[in-house]
């Protein structure tokens, strides 16, 4: 492969890691105004703060849900018919899915919005295809700098999506912005992405075996996790971790809109901190606890409990500003319990099943998420702090199960 095109067929696929990094954030800016915003009625003509937190959740959750049954059957896909096609596919997704979203703004149509949200999320499962991708076309003797490369991608999305988000639909800066402008220039991008692939990228990752395509594929993968001991009891409390993170993470924006007045442009600087505290707690913090050789039972029970305690400072001193300070050591604690923990269950299966266990996590992921976002849903409508106080429980009995876990011999 000539220089100019692996460049070219590198930055094709570090523009398909950036958009699904920055796919999960764009939209936060936008539906924490014109959703949580009483004064906003652009899809809601009339209606209470209660239903607006329902449809917020709803709108957010349906994304998760359809990534957790859309990721697995892609993940399929690109073994049988190649990374290519799959990417492709993703990308299809992504561009019809924002347009529509964008047209449910234009149109003033809460319905069209969410048919919009579920196609995003059905074929949002692009992150571990394009990082498979880069491992196909990656140098042996480079692998860890193109994979440093993935983590760079994804985490500039995630710090890029809420401020593009807000920018972009905020027309004190150019009077023609509104809410479905960044949702257009998302699905601009993303067929941009679409050309470049097709231009520069040559297919890699086609398999020989027979593989069928089901939608329960995600439902399998997870239920198989219970019948291996050790990676059932990691699965329960993997699981009750992400869904007190993921209410966090979702509820945040919404959380200090309803309970602080915060401004889109604040919305959208707010989710940029988010990014810029996972990054630095994926790229930074692994290195120097691994240099030490703590156990890694510990530092994933140390990172939650950085996390449990950012949570109660959010919510319990009842000033603005809480929230804002907590954010950099509440996300430095959760990147870094996350990259301790996944590796926690990579020592407990064999190389033969590497795969497998990914998938696991991965789906814990996206279930975590939208079950976060339907449960947040029911209890904003009950009190603004009832979602973190169930985000604190949950978190508080999964560092307690956590403390029982028993890793494998060279864990320990």
């Amino acid at each position: 492969m000539k220089s100019n095109t692996k460049i070219a067929t590198l930055f094709s696929l570090m523009m398909v890691l950036f958009l699904d990094g920055m796919g999960q954030g764009i939209v936060f800016p936008i539906l924490s105004q014109a959703l949580i915003d009483p004064q906003q009625h652009v899809l809601i003509a009339t209606a209470t703060p209660e239903m607006r937190n329902l449809w917020y959740g709803i709108l957010i959750g349906v994304f998760f849900l359809c990534w957790f049954i859309g990721a697995a059957l892609l993940s399929d896909l690109s073994d049988k018919s190649g990374r290519k096609k799959a990417l492709i596919i993703c990308l299809i997704g992504s561009l019809l899915g924002n347009f529509v979203a964008a047209l449910a703004f234009t149109l003033h149509s809460l319905w069209l919005l969410l048919v919009g949200r579920m196609l995003v999320g059905f074929t949002n499962g692009s992150q571990p295809i394009a990082q498979a991708a880069v491992v196909d076309i990656s140098p042996k003797n480079k692998l860890s700098r193109y994979l440093g490369y993935v983590i760079m991608a994804v985490s500039i999305g995630l710090i890029a999506g809420p401020l593009i988000g807000g920018f972009l639909s905020d027309h004190d800066y150019v009077r023609w912005f509104s809410y479905s402008t960044p949702l257009y220039f998302a699905a601009l991008l993303a067929f941009v992405n679409i050309l470049l692939l097709i231009i520069y990228f040559k297919e890699t990752g086609i398999t020989k075996e027979k593989t069928q395509l089901k939608l329960t594929r995600a439902l399998e993968i997870f239920v198989s996790a219970f019948r291996h001991p050790s990676v059932r009891f990691l699965s329960i409390c993997y699981l009750l971790l992400q869904i007190g993170w993921s209410i966090y993470y979702i509820y945040i924006s919404a959380f200090i809109v309803q309970k602080f007045n915060l401004s889109l442009r604040g919305v959208s600087i707010l989710f940029a901190f988010v990014g810029v505290g996972l990054t630095f707690g994926l790229a930074v913090l692994p290195g120097i606890f691994e240099k030490q050789n703590f156990n890694r039972k510990h530092v994933t029970i140390f990172g939650y409990s950085i996390l449990f305690l950012g949570l109660i400072f959010t919510v319990f001193p009842n000033k603005a500003i809480w929230p804002w300070i907590m954010i950099f050591p509440l996300t430095c604690g959760l990147a870094l319990a996350y990259s301790f923990l996944i590796s926690l269950y990579s020592n407990e299966v064999g190389p033969e099943k590497q795969g497998w266990i990914m998938g696991i996590t991965s789906a814990i992921v996206a279930l975590g998420a939208a079950i976060a976002s339907f449960l947040e849903a029911v209890l904003s409508t009950l009190n603004v702090n009832f979602p973190y106080y169930a985000a604190i429980v949950l978190i508080a009995i999964g560092i307690s199960l956590m403390t029982r876990f028993k890793p494998k011999e060279s864990e320990r």
